[in-house]
């Protein structure tokens, strides 16, 4: 029961978590898009992901197991986070926020967006284990998507929209297949198409500001 609520008290977890670390080093919420914000947020992950599995590893254990048939899923499940990632850029009313103007985008280069993955691959393994192999048994795939939503608080309502979305068809993808691997790879690929778009934009605006100069 600790673990459930801890799990959907992370939004508040991750505000309040911010806060204080703005408090302290007296920084304002444009830190969230250096690598501050960035690794500050895996820290954070770390307490409902350590909770499920100190506590729950036997329950999520089936979830987590590679079956013989995972590998069949690998491929739809990219190609499933390719369609979110379509989605999430043209699918939704409304204007697609500059997500790289809000979070770190990683070190320059080709070798720094492969070194950029690593720390994504983190996220998504330890989000799929807490809000799909642990939250959906306990509360269904609906209610486990809101909970997923809630903690992107920081990039607008729109991609709250877009991560209850993707929480349903994350968590469908669970439910079809028996563990989470299908899931994780769309996860993976969504992000890593998402962090390629903010880079080539961050690109961009830095292009134009040294337009502007000279």
């Amino acid at each position: 029961m600790l673990t459930f609520w801890v799990v959907l008290a992370f939004p508040f977890i991750l505000g309040g978590g911010y806060a204080i670390l703005f408090a302290l080093l007296r920084r304002n919420a444009d830190a969230l898009a250096g690598p501050l914000g960035f690794f500050y947020y895996l820290i954070l992950l770390t307490i409902p992901t350590g909770f499920v599995l100190y506590f729950h590893l036997a329950d999520v254990a089936s979830e987590i197991a590679m079956r013989a048939t995972t590998v069949l899923w690998l491929v739809p499940g990219a190609l499933v986070g390719l369609a979110l990632w379509q989605l999430q850029q043209r699918g939704l009313p409304g204007r697609t926020p500059d997500a790289g103007e809000r979070t770190w985008c990683g070190p320059p280069g080709r070798l720094g967006f492969i070194l950029l993955l690593i720390p994504v691959a983190y996220v998504v393994l330890a989000e799929e284990i807490v809000w799909r192999a642990y939250l959906i048994p306990e509360v269904g795939v609906l209610l486990s998507a809101i909970a997923f939503a809630l903690h992107h608080f920081f990039f607008g309502l729109r991609h709250v929209l877009f991560s209850f979305i993707a929480g349903v068809v994350w968590g469908g993808c669970l439910l079809l297949t028996g563990d989470i691997w299908m899931s994780a790879v769309s996860h993976f690929v969504y992000n890593a198409l998402a962090w390629r778009e903010m880079r080539i934009q961050q690109a961009a605006r830095t292009a134009e500001h040294s337009s502007r100069r000279q």
